[in-house]
């Protein structure tokens, strides 16, 4: 496999080029094929949300980075023994995902019923409306918290660099695409993954306390949380407030 063969700096450039891509291809979808055509995306809060995305997610994401190395170099006990490295990297990644999503389900499960936690995510939901550029409009502890619960499975049973880069690939783009004010259906897919069409809903009070998953939703049809709804409804709604 082509992908088993690329270096460490390889997978890195190949990841942020995916998930750079898909930033600029939901940016080009909302500008041609908005969902909420009332939603003005070029405000004072593009400005605020775009520190979100472009200084405060990376640096996050390279604190995260070190301190997964740190506790690699302390030799920290893992349960990579477990885990089955001779499986090739999309079994393993998709076996990891599963794993972490578990992680994320529970962080996020309290950051809406916990009061402790809800006041730093409701940060996240002060807008209804989701675009690309607020997905990393987070609270700094609560997105450190959040990445570092959803990472962590991967330093706990040692995966590798394929995996880990496939992975981190996997929730960059995932991570925007479910932001997207753009107008389209994903039919079947949203069975299995949180896409956003039931990402909308999670942000709309009505049903904030559904559809925790970050990539997939499979713990939402475990623990009954799934919401699936026509998105128009909301439309309908955010009209109405609107006319008000």
């Amino acid at each position: 496999m082509l992908y088993d063969k690329l270096s460490v700096t390889e997978l890195q450039q190949l990841s942020l080029l995916l998930i750079v891509g898909s930033m600029l291809t939901a940016f080009a979808l909302e500008v041609f094929l908005p969902f909420n055509r009332q939603f003005k995306m070029f405000t004072k809060q593009f400005i605020w949300d775009s520190y979100f995305t472009f200084i405060q997610l990376p640096v996050i994401s390279i604190i995260i980075d070190i301190l997964g190395n740190y506790l690699k170099t302390e030799k920290v006990p893992t349960l990579g023994f477990l885990w089955p490295h001779h499986w090739n990297a999309i079994a393993q990644t998709f076996s990891i995902l599963i794993i972490a999503e578990l992680f994320y389900y529970a962080y996020h499960y309290l950051g809406h019923k916990s009061d402790l936690v809800w006041s730093i995510h409701k940060y996240h939901h002060q807008y209804p409306t989701v675009y690309w550029n607020n997905s990393a409009t987070f609270n700094v502890l609560d997105i450190f918290l959040s990445a570092f619960f959803y990472f962590l499975p991967l330093l706990l049973f040692s995966v590798s660099p394929q995996v880990q880069y496939l992975f981190i690939t996997l929730s960059g783009v995932t991570g925007i695409l479910i932001h997207v004010n753009f107008r389209h259906s994903t039919f079947l897919i949203n069975k299995v993954l949180n896409t956003s069409e039931l990402h909308r809903w999670h942000h709309q009070s009505e049903s904030m306390y559904t559809n925790f998953g970050k990539v997939l939703c499979i713990w939402d049809w475990v623990f009954k949380t799934r919401y699936e709804k026509d998105n128009e409804e909301i439309l309908k709604a955010a009209h109405a407030q609107n006319q008000k």
